[in-house]
This record gives C-alpha cells, sequence and structure tokens, in this order.
C-alpha cells in the first residue's frame, strides 16, 4: 500500500498521526527523497522551477511507499504538481534503483494544458533500473485519479515494441 500525502497541506499544518522524519511502525522521511534533504516539499518547488513550471501553485501530492519499522522500499514514488485551479500540472516519477542511485522523470505536456486522465506522457529513459532491459527507448506514463480510484501505467518501450508493461491501482481510504 501507498501512502498519497498532501504536501503543502502538511507543510502549513502537519498531521499529527503521520510520523514524520521520526521512528515509528508506520513513518514518512523526508530524506527518503529528492536530494535526501530534510525537506522534500522545497526540493521539489526548486525543480519545477528550474524546469520553468512556475504555475503549479496548487497542491503537491506525494504518492509513495511508506518507511514500514524504519525500513524504506521506494521503487517509485510520484509527485503530483496541481495549479490553484486543482487541474494537474506536471507529474515527476521518482525512481529508485539496487544500487542506491535516484533519477527523475518530469512529464508535462509542453503546451502547458492540463493532465488529463489517460493522457499519455512519454519520457526518455536515462536511467539503469533492472538488468533484464538497457538504458535506452522510452517509459510511456498513464495517470488517473477520479472517484477515489488511483491508478498508474507505466510501459517500457525500446525498438518499437511495448517490452513491460506495469501498473499501479487502488482506492483510497482515509
Amino acid at each position: 500500500w501507498f501512502l498519497l500525502l498532501p504536501m503543502r497541506t502538511l507543510r502549513q499544518q502537519p498531521d499529527p498521526v503521520l510520523a514524520r522524519n521520526r521512528a515509528a511502525r508506520v513513518s514518512f522521511h523526508d530524506c527518503d527523497h529528492g536530494d535526501g534533504g530534510d525537506d522534500a516539499l522545497a526540493w521539489f518547488e526548486r525543480l519545477l522551477a528550474a524546469e520553468g513550471i512556475a504555475d503549479a501553485d496548487g497542491e503537491v501530492w506525494l504518492h509513495t511507499y511508506p518507511r514500514v519499522l524504519g525500513y524504506a522500499f521506494k521503487p517509485v514514488s510520484f509527485w503530483y504538481a496541481h495549479r490553484a485551479d486543482g487541474s494537474l500540472r506536471a507529474i515527476v516519477a521518482e525512481v529508485n534503483n539496487t544500487f542506491g542511485e535516484r533519477h527523475n522523470y518530469l512529464v508535462a505536456h509542453p503546451d502547458r494544458r492540463p493532465i488529463l486522465p489517460g493522457d499519455e506522457l512519454k519520457a526518455s529513459k536515462v536511467f539503469h533500473v533492472s538488468p533484464f532491459f538497457p538504458v535506452r527507448g522510452e517509459y510511456r506514463f498513464r495517470f488517473s485519479r477520479q472517484g477515489g480510484a488511483v491508478s498508474t501505467a507505466i510501459d517500457y518501450w525500446e525498438g518499437g515494441h511495448c517490452q513491460l508493461a506495469t501498473r499501479l491501482s487502488g482506492r483510497e481510504q482515509p
């Protein structure tokens, strides 16, 4: 299971139930994301600014695995950057590999239009993740969050064919 955290809301009003940056059975640690610093949201906001995305001034949702009993397993986390009107502006897929390395794939429409459920967004593969696939080709992403259902599709394409299709899906629960 994943956590879906409203990062800007948590900055203004920490949740008394969420064990943040401290030991607990289930916890969230900022250092598990971004540049490994103590404020993952600040890192994310700098990343957006560096990419010229200044209109993502709404909520930022982080879809990630929590630490469980102090252990972190985070093959991928997703940062959803919304505009003030609630429309989805950009997404970052934060990928970790078994070598302890991390890479971020930022996806957004080049014409700045909102990302709608089912839109396909592409990014060239530039990061080694699996010994079974080379570092070439592209990822094709599709995201949806509607009516309490969350789904993510990441397909790896190389040589004109889909080599690997992955899916994450679930229902939001408080």
